[in-house]
């Protein structure tokens, strides 16, 4: 892709558009410019070992998309989907509406809710979105998701847990006292959280509520069930560093 063979292009349906230095992407780069492949692969192969026929899923939404690196790799794997894509960063959305068609992308607010109607979708995933939300605001975007979704639906989302912590702290991306903070913080209390972004936000948006958080596994089953069903759990799955849930809608 990053050498616009044409043959690769037309037989893939993949998209080789990379958003300018000012437009918000997680990665660049040769690496990037198919899209987010590792991430779309544990959507899918978190649905798949969780028993998802995906068949069944006729439409979908990127929540927290940014400017569309993963759903643009999983619109070409799976054209028949209907594919959506949601973000407050209004430059990312604008761009990839521009230039990623077949997905209908739209800028959310930082509170609930979607311009959805209930039960309008089969699958939401959201990759390092909850593992930034305040907890309280996070249960609120659980909530949210669970009026979106079809009774079945799924849920695929990402999260700090305790494997993030020993990730951090290994590569002495946070300190010894820090990282055994949120370690006593996930065993007492079930999560940590930090507006790490400050008074500017991230790339432009604002949100007290959005910064770092880290969730124990517990505390997510205790607040989500019996709402949701846990169909699976995988700590560190992401990178070896965040957890990785599966969860049917009830």
């Amino acid at each position: 892709m990053w050498l616009s063979v044409e043959r690769l292009i037309e037989k893939t349906g993949l998209i080789r558009a990379e958003p300018p230095d000012e437009v918000h992407s997680m990665t660049r780069g040769a690496l990037a410019a198919a899209g987010g492949l590792y991430e779309a692969d544990l959507v899918i192969d978190a649905l798949i070992g969780a028993g998802v026929d995906m068949s069944s899923v006729t439409s979908g939404l990127d929540f927290g998309c940014s400017s569309g690196r993963v759903v643009r790799s999983l619109a070409a794997a799976y054209p028949a989907i209907a594919w959506h894509g949601s973000d407050p960063n209004a430059p990312a959305i604008e761009w990839a509406a521009e230039n990623l068609p077949g997905t209908d992308f739209f800028v959310n607010d930082n509170h609930p809710p979607l311009p959805l109607a209930d039960a309008s979708l089969d699958l939401v995933y959201a990759i390092s979105i909850w593992s930034h939300f305040a907890p309280m605001l996070g249960l609120r975007w659980f909530e949210e998701m669970h009026r979106v979704l079809r009774p079945g639906g799924h849920l695929v989302c990402t999260t700090h847990g305790l494997t993030s912590v020993a990730h951090y702290a290994t590569l002495e991306l946070r300190t010894p006292e820090q990282s055994r903070e949120i370690a006593d913080a996930l065993y007492t209390r079930g999560w940590w959280y930090a507006p790490e972004f400050g008074e500017e936000g991230d790339w432009g948006v604002i949100n007290p509520d959005w910064g770092t958080a880290f969730l124990s596994p517990e505390w997510m089953l205790t607040q989500l069930c019996p709402q949701w069903r846990v169909l699976e759990f995988a700590p560190g799955r992401n990178q070896e560093n965040q957890d990785v849930y599966v969860l049917e809608r009830a």
